[in-house]
């Protein structure tokens, strides 16, 4: 296969302690080092993330920094696939890292012509280390933290699927389009949705080229959640309708809970679904921790409360998605 161009999109925002890593992987990969274009769009950092950036550029690697003043994900890739000069553009991560044969195999994929998208199955990594961390990292690589999110559970074999982490994207078909710069986040479920509604097909593969360091902070996990849950339900406020029942699920929890916990105040009849509700929903819990390899009483219960913690959080975010009087999370950098 003779290597087309390609270009590799990283938003960035304070990452010092990533993207050495992950431009390092750029650099051990097998795909030939002038065939890459790496564009970092930065949000405006005010630790060491440019400076990493500008000590990698002595590696061979082609890299261009460009300065993302709207300061969010979709506003960095728009800028980055506008400046893209590679016959495939690949939205990737600053706290992510991939296989040496990541791109030789996305692209010998993509040079079939007959998808618009491929990606890869990730392995899940925590950014912070301890037992919660792991714990948390474990829970977002499980059906029952994401549900059927196949790029983070896995594939036996080449799936065609709604929405992909890091992948490839051909460029003369997503130029056509734009990452909507009204979404802080879910953007790319969006950016996904249509892409396949006007007629592009997008690939998981089933090999773990993508290793991915998920914030695991414990005590911010909440909040991330709640933000993750209220930008997959607050697209609806602007006509557009991008949640799976994999995202909705949370939303539903959370609603039933409230619902008959609170006519049960009142009626016997709303009590007992929600005690059979909470049995069910414990049972749930009991045999998803059961499931995960992590030995110990301990870190079961910690794989438990994390569950709990998300399924929560994320719900809650999502009805508070639905009130258009609450206001959204501010513009994060990218």
């Amino acid at each position: 296969m003779v290597a087309p161009l390609i270009t590799a999109i990283i938003p960035s925002f304070n990452e010092e302690k990533n993207i050495r890593k992950c431009l390092r992987a750029i650099i051990k990969s097998a795909y030939p080092k002038q065939k890459i274009q790496i564009l970092v769009v930065d949000g405006g950092s005010t630790d060491k993330t440019i400076q990493r950036v500008q000590e990698s550029n002595n590696s061979g690697l082609n890299i261009k920094i460009l300065h993302n003043k709207k300061r969010h994900l979709a506003a960095a890739w728009n800028l980055g696939i506008r400046k893209a000069e590679g016959k495939y553009i690949f939205a990737m991560n600053a706290h992510a890292s991939v296989h040496p044969k990541y791109f030789h195999i996305l692209v010998r994929r993509l040079e079939k012509g007959d998808v618009v998208c491929c990606g890869a199955c990730m392995t899940t990594r925590p950014q912070e280390k301890g037992p919660w961390s792991k714990a948390i990292a474990m829970v977002l690589s499980s059906k029952a933290g994401v549900g059927d999110s196949k790029f983070r559970t896995g594939v036996k074999s080449e799936t065609i699927v709604d929405s992909v982490h890091m992948a490839g994207y051909q460029k003369k078909f997503i130029t056509k389009m734009k990452f909507n710069e009204e979404l802080i986040r879910s953007q790319d479920i969006d950016f996904n949705t249509r892409v396949r509604n006007a007629g592009g097909k997008i690939l998981l593969l089933p090999q773990k080229l993508v290793t991915y360091y998920t914030r695991s902070n414990i005590n911010k996990f909440p909040a991330d959640m709640f933000k993750n849950g209220f930008w997959v339900t607050r697209p609806f406020l602007y006509g557009c309708f991008l949640a799976k029942p994999r995202h909705l699920a949370p939303l539903i929890l959370v609603s039933a809970f409230i619902i008959f916990g609170s006519f049960g105040l009142f009626f016997s009849f709303s009590r007992t679904i929600f005690f059979i509700l909470l049995i069910m929903y414990f049972f749930f819990l009991f045999v998803s921790v059961l499931s995960q390899k992590n030995n110990g009483l301990n870190n079961l219960l910690r794989t438990g409360a994390v569950l709990v913690i998300l399924h929560f959080s994320y719900g809650l975010g999502s009805l508070a998605g639905l009130f258009p009087k609450l206001k959204a999370e501010k513009s994060k950098p990218s």
